[in-house]
């Protein structure tokens, strides 16, 4: 199936307009706007399938945070840099590249984990376990998807009720529901699937 934005011919333009983007961006001092900014950019990127430009975006947003201090742009940048490395890991999975999908698998899972514990935000913790936990059932590593449960159900009842914790919770519920069924592979989801708006 060919990409919708390719197909309407806006692909060349929503990339013309992200490079636009990056040139500015890379003019601008380190300030916390500018991480953020970079952060934006990587996950746009990501989404278009520019992994690698991805990557190197949220690295450059991560080192700006690091610099600054700023605990909320680290985790943010560890989590989407964990999507990327999760997106990365999959495509390699499609190409038969077993190398690099396991260290992607790796990577993904380093920053989740970073991200979780760093983080001040409930709602940047849980998406970062979240996100860790689908990992751990898709790579079919049960018994540790097993023991970040209960990590995961103590922050859904921190949180109060709305819709990005309904949100989690079904994530949470769809996860288990893979755990139960370990070889049902139709059930596999995208980080960006199971993130919390």
């Amino acid at each position: 199936m060919e990409d919708p934005l390719r197909s309407l011919g806006l692909y060349h333009r929503s990339r013309k307009t992200l490079e636009a983007v990056e040139v500015d961006l890379q003019t601008q001092p380190n300030y916390s706007i500018k991480a953020t900014g970079l952060r934006s950019l990587g996950n746009a990127l990501r989404a278009i399938g520019e992994l690698e430009k991805s990557g190197e975006l949220l690295q450059q947003s991560l080192i700006i945070a690091q610099q600054l201090r700023l605990i909320s742009a680290i985790a943010a940048a560890e989590l989407s840099l964990g999507n990327t490395a999760r997106a990365m890991a999959q495509q390699a999975i499609a190409v038969k590249d077993e190398e690099t999908a396991s260290a992607e698998i790796q990577a993904a899972m380093d920053a989740y984990t970073t991200a979780a514990q760093v983080s001040p935000a409930p709602r940047i913790q849980l998406r970062s376990q979240l996100n860790q936990l689908s990992l751990l059932v898709d790579t079919q590593q049960l018994r540790e998807a097993q023991a970040l449960i209960p990590a995961i159900q103590k922050q859904l009842d921190k949180i109060p009720l709305s819709r990005q914790s309904v949100n989690a919770r079904i994530n949470l519920a769809h996860s288990l529901m893979k755990l139960s069924f370990p070889g049902d592979s139709s059930s596999a989801i995208s980080p960006e699937e199971s993130e919390i708006s």
